[in-house]
């Protein structure tokens, strides 16, 4: 089984420069809100990204490629030090299969690993409702692995450049930077946006690899 996909893009040094300028200008971020990722079992937050017509580079590259509607686009902010704890994106019964994962700052030293279900027990598990404001997709469930359950990672990857990940198999992040960690998250497909689909099927992206 293929976990990821890293791809080789051009235009991500503008790509980035985009989306830090919008963070400088639009984007702030507190004491308070970083100690509660930390402390939380997402060790995370993250912010929308407006209309993407705004981000002229990104929307130029992605798409022409995309092979399936675009739901919304996230900027994901991984405190320094902190780990995003095992999950799945979506549950037993629906899950979703690809994300493209965009690196925007600070994750050269972050990794992504995967582990193998049969690991994980029901037990072990916890669903948290992840809110989003943009439609058509308004949320969905994100399965949490206890953080006292031990188990072997099966794949890893630093994501350095565009990657596609598996969301639809447990994986978490762990980010050993001294910094914090920022990279877009971008959503698509069909339905609620939880169908199940293939790298292929999401992107064009032969020439990229």
């Amino acid at each position: 089984m293929k976990y990821y996909q890293k791809l080789q893009v051009k235009e991500l040094p503008e790509i980035q420069k985009e989306v830090l300028d919008f963070i400088d200008n639009n984007i702030e971020i507190t004491d308070s809100e970083i100690d509660m990722a930390k402390n939380s079992s997402h060790g995370s937050f993250c912010r929308a990204l407006p209309k993407i017509e705004d981000f002229p580079t990104l929307n130029n590259w992605l798409m022409p490629r995309l092979k399936m509607p675009l739901q919304y686009v996230n900027i994901l902010f991984i405190p320094p030090e902190t780990k995003f704890q095992i999950h799945l994106d979506g549950d037993d019964d629906i899950s979703q299969k690809v994300v493209i994962n965009v690196p925007i700052k600070n994750y050269e030293h972050a990794t992504t690993h995967w582990f193998d279900h049969e690991d994980i027990k029901k037990d072990d598990v916890f669903k948290v409702f992840c809110k989003n404001d943009k439609p058509p997709l308004y949320g969905y469930n994100i399965s949490f692995v206890n953080d006292d359950v031990s188990i072997n990672p099966i794949a890893s990857v630093t994501a350095d450049t565009v990657t596609l990940m598996r969301g639809d198999t447990y994986h978490g992040v762990t980010n050993n930077s001294t910094e914090m960690r920022i990279v877009l998250i971008i959503r698509a497909g069909l339905d609620e946006g939880l169908t199940n689909f293939e790298f292929e099927e999401l992107l064009e992206f032969k020439d990229l690899i």
